[in-house]
Formats: structure tokens, C-alpha cells, sequence
């Protein structure tokens, strides 16, 4: 029987690359999709992506695993934040949780710590959250359009991303989420 798996990163360098290819080998998966939009998988545009993203395409390309994009080209930042408020943002995020893992921040209780409501103003307000739900709705429905019927499938997302999709594969597994 096949199952999807659901792996959540952190991006921002915060996700060893050599750590996630031992997860993919651990699993073994017959498909791979990552958080890059299929678009710029296929114009090999992938350099503006976390660098975790990049590593498991190319693990999966250099075992000839199929491989899709399904992420979202929806900007969700709000009205007035710009780039440098966003980085400065990941910057103090990252600074919190500098003792976890990026497994533990699969965990809610552990990803609540980078809420962005957290952030003094005006970085908690970063996220335009109509935004945010278009661009999550597109993401699950582009995940839902590459999935294969054989093997078990890996989804390769932001740890931010998990709820949204427990809810949308509620049959799916998150070995890092309990």
C-alpha cells in the first residue's frame, strides 16, 4: 500500500543537507516532491530556493527518482514588508530556536516559537494570511495533481506548512510531528 510521508524543514540553512538525504535513504521513497514551484524545476531556476529544497531534488534526480515542484509563486508577505523586514524577521527566529533541530521543529509545541505574532512590530505582521491561504490551497493542489499511484511518496516541505497538510492528507504519515 502506498503512503505519503511528510517531512518538515527549516529553512534559512537551518536544515543539514546531509541530515535530510539520510532521511530520504531511510525511507526509500518512489516519488519526491519538494517546495519549489514546478515552473522553475523545469526552467532548472532553482537558486532563489532553501538550499534543502535544492539538496532533495538533486538526490532524487541523481537516483532517477521522479521529482516534482508544488509550491506556490503567491508572494505572501503583507502590504509595506519588504525583503530586508522578512530577513530580519528570519534572523530573530532563528536566533530563538538555534538549540532545537529541525526535526524537533516538526513538533507544534517547538514551531510555535517562530510565530510570526511573536515578532515586534512590524514584523508580526509579515504575513498577509489571504495570501497565505491561496497560496497553501494551491500548494495542496498541486501536490494532489503530481502524486503517482505506485510507491510511497515523500513531501518535502516547510515545517510551517504541516498543519495545513495534516488536514488535507489526514492518511499521511509525520514521522516528526508527535
Amino acid at each position: 500500500m502506498r503512503k505519503i510521508i511528510v517531512i518538515g524543514t527549516v529553512h534559512g540553512g537551518f536544515t543539514p543537507n546531509n541530515e535530510l538525504q539520510d532521511v530520504l535513504e531511510n525511507f526509500k521513497p518512489g516519488q519526491l516532491l519538494v517546495e519549489i514551484a514546478e515552473e522553475d524545476i523545469k526552467k532548472d531556476n532553482l537558486k532563489e530556493y532553501p538550499s534543502e529544497m535544492i539538496c532533495a531534488y538533486n538526490w532524487a534526480k541523481k537516483r532517477k527518482i521522479p521529482v516534482n515542484g508544488f509550491d506556490s509563486t503567491i508572494n505572501v508577505l503583507a502590504e509595506g514588508i519588504t525583503e530586508e523586514h522578512n530577513k530580519k524577521a528570519i534572523k530573530i527566529q532563528l536566533k530563538r530556536i538555534e538549540r532545537y533541530t529541525w526535526k524537533d521543529l516538526n513538533k507544534e509545541e517547538y514551531l510555535k516559537m517562530v510565530d510570526s505574532e511573536l515578532l515586534p512590530p512590524p514584523l508580526n505582521q509579515l504575513i498577509d494570511e489571504k495570501k497565505m491561504k491561496q497560496r497553501e490551497k494551491e500548494m495542496v493542489k498541486n501536490i494532489k495533481k503530481y502524486i503517482h499511484k505506485k510507491g510511497d511518496i515523500i513531501i518535502i516541505t516547510g515545517a510551517g506548512n504541516l498543519k495545513i497538510f495534516e488536514k488535507e492528507f489526514p492518511n499521511a504519515i509525520f514521522p516528526y510531528r508527535k
